[in-house]
């Protein structure tokens, strides 16, 4: 299984064992640093929007399904996991919200995409350093989800995972 496909399952892990609720971000997400937290702060507020941040005592939980994935080696690393679900907003704030969010991937490296169980997704990565990834993003457009993953992580450490469960 590659990477893609483990990050993909990670998200869909944790996200499961949460139910999203609107607005449920406001405080903790309030130190937002990167484009992509800064955009799901911004569209959290907006009606139909749901949106879930497990950072501080909630990560806990979200590193105990880590570790129930492939990803189990870097579990300790993660330090945030926001959602952002923009599928149930109107047709002029989905598309402010694309156009924003395409701005705000200006400064990512696409990775590709996959197939997940909800459709086509594209995996972005922010990278720290040459050899540091500080930032996962999996944005699925058939649904408008948008999902980050953060922390620091090694690419080494990454691309271990990847070799070690290679079919």
């Amino acid at each position: 299984m590659d990477m893609k496909r483990k990050i993909i399952m990670l998200l869909i892990v944790c996200v499961a064992a949460y139910i999203v609720d609107e607005g449920a971000m406001a405080q903790e997400a309030s130190d937002a640093t990167t484009p992509i937290e800064k955009l799901i702060v911004r569209y959290s507020g907006v009606k139909g929007a749901r949106d879930f941040i497990a950072v501080g005592g909630k990560m806990v939980v979200a590193r105990s399904l880590i570790r129930a994935t492939p990803m189990a080696a870097i579990a300790g690393e993660v330090d945030e996991l926001a959602v952002l679900k923009m599928g149930n907003v109107s047709e002029g704030e989905r598309k402010q919200f694309e156009s924003d969010l395409h701005d705000a991937l200006k400064g990512y490296r696409y990775h590709g995409q996959e197939q997940s169980k909800d459709g086509l997704v594209d995996v972005y990565l922010l990278m720290a350093s040459k050899n540091l990834v500080s930032e996962l993003v999996i944005y699925n457009p058939e649904t408008y989800s948008l999902n980050s993953l953060r922390g620091p992580f090694p690419m080494s450490e990454l691309l271990e995972i990847d070799e070690g469960h290679q079919p």
